[in-house]
């Protein structure tokens, strides 16, 4: 009997529920039915393993909001010039019910500024990287597809695991050497605009051949949406990464859309219904390039539709509102406190 390949679904911003994959899971399943490889069920061929963090955000949270004055000492300790305000978010973050404020904007800034808030999610979710992967029999194949906050807390933990040791030097207990996912995937990547120790060129978490050191992953695919502004600071778009071989290989691949079905052009599902991101998805996960067949990909994208169900004039005002939101390009990671602010006026 064929074993299920693993694909770890790593959450981006905000507020994630127990059961926040299924929906995810659902999207991907009905997009998979579409292709020849669905001639093989989903369920046979695939394992989805959803890997949660969200719960150490709202300890610290929880906790924080009753000390605001341990909080801006915490902050004041950085040496942020930006954390004033944004600290200001935190107070009533606790509340997530309808708070955009917290789903978009306070696990960043808990994750970027603050070492022992990264490093007690790097530890979390790295145990359950490793906890799973060690589990799989030796014929299995694990992948990751990470979102947005998600793909920063991947790579992060995924180098760490690849290193061996923590950054205390305590062993990960991890044989890096005989684990290499097949896929990496990151969706709306902000791994470099989040970056600190691990940078995100030149980490473990880059393509290459089976046992090659330093290289966590057979492929990494990035997607980025056009208008979407989380990917604009530091954006990640190496050339000729992470070596002239592995580019002409094909071992990394940059796909931009530039799709508007909704306002939310940065959420995962929008990012997925796009053929340009999930038939090299489905292609790479497989293990085959024919799993869709040229005609079914030249189909897809002649079907798909630029603005979905709204109409040409909706979605052409829409377009505009999201490019206003957009600031220049920047190697900053405080343009983030433009774009929360430009990007939560839409949702008012």
């Amino acid at each position: 009997m064929t074993v299920a390949d693993t694909i770890f679904l790593v959450h981006g911003m905000g507020h994630h529920p127990e059961g926040w994959h299924v929906p995810v899971q659902t999207a991907i399943k009905k997009l998979y039915g579409k292709y020849k490889l669905s001639r093989v069920p989903f369920d046979q061929r695939f394992k989805i393993k959803p890997i949660s963090y969200d719960s150490v955000f709202r300890n610290l949270v929880t906790r924080w909001q009753n000390d605001a004055n341990a909080l801006g000492a915490a902050a004041a300790a950085v040496g942020a010039s930006e954390v004033g305000r944004l600290v200001g978010w935190l107070r009533n973050a606790g509340q997530v019910d309808n708070n955009f404020v917290w789903t978009h904007a306070a696990d960043v800034l808990l994750y970027r500024l603050f070492y022992t808030v990264r490093q007690e999610v790097k530890t979390h979710v790295a145990a359950e990287f490793a906890r799973e992967i060690d589990s799989l029999s030796a014929s299995a194949r694990w992948s990751v597809i990470a979102h947005s906050l998600g793909t920063a807390v991947a790579h992060d933990s995924l180098d760490m695991l690849m290193s061996g040791q923590q950054e205390d030097g305590s062993p990960t207990g991890f044989e890096a050497r005989n684990e290499q996912a097949l896929v990496i995937a990151m969706v709306a990547n902000v791994s470099r605009v989040l970056q600190t120790a691990a940078k995100a060129y030149d980490s473990n978490v880059k393509p290459g051949r089976a046992g090659q050191n330093g290289r966590s992953c057979r492929r990494f695919l990035n997607f980025r949406h056009v208008l979407d502004p989380f990917t604009i600071p530091k954006m990640f778009r190496p050339d000729a990464w992470p070596d002239s071989t592995a580019a002409a290989n094909g071992l990394y691949r940059f796909v931009e859309v530039n799709h508007v079905h909704d306002v939310n052009v940065h959420d995962l599902a929008h990012y997925l219904k796009h053929p340009g991101v999930h038939i090299p998805l489905f292609r790479e996960l497989a293990g085959f390039s024919s799993a869709v067949t040229l005609e079914q990909e030249a189909e897809a994208h002649e079907n798909f539709k630029q603005f979905g169900q709204l109409s040409q004039s909706v979605g052409v005002r829409l377009k505009e509102k999201l490019e206003s939101v957009s600031p220049g390009i920047s190697e900053d990671w405080k343009a983030y406190r433009e774009i929360w602010d430009t990007f939560i006026a839409l949702f008012d």
